[in-house]
């Protein structure tokens, strides 16, 4: 989408401010104020993740340092789903056996302030690992 190409392009130095589309200003605003108020140390910007035995690919969009702690942040809009602790999961779990934070950042376009959820339930990962075992079974019994 618009906001997440115009945050990799400021953190990677390269936006044109000039380029960003009005409608994608206010969000990209709260990307900077969260940058600024969390102390955000990027460690990776669009980073492709594979697992190394189950074979899954992803795309992070950001691996930082937060607070001293490494994690994933997910960029997304205002709206919130509980999959998306599943799917963060996943990426997660690509670095295994290190354990990462994961996090949700829900950027705004209507002026309000960004939300940072961390996601911390210990059961994410089982349902992330059930939901691969059942899409190999899948595969194995050509049921697509």
């Amino acid at each position: 989408t618009a906001v997440h190409a115009a945050t990799q392009y400021l953190d990677e130095g390269a936006l044109d401010e000039d380029s960003v589309h009005e409608a994608v200003r206010p969000s990209l605003a709260e990307y900077r104020r969260f940058l600024t108020e969390m102390d955000v140390v990027i460690l990776a910007i669009e980073e492709e993740v594979t697992h190394p035995t189950l074979g899954y690919r992803g795309r992070l969009d950001r691996r930082v340092r937060i607070n001293g702690r490494e994690g994933i942040v997910d960029i997304k809009g205002i709206y919130r789903a509980e999959w998306q602790a599943i799917q963060l999961a996943g990426y997660a779990e690509c670095f295994s056996p290190r354990r990462l934070a994961r996090w949700t950042l829900h950027l705004p376009s209507d002026g309000t302030s960004y939300r940072l959820i961390e996601h911390s339930q210990k059961g994410d990962r089982g349902v992330w690992l059930a939901a691969c075992t059942i899409a190999a079974w899948k595969v194995r019994n050509g049921i697509t």
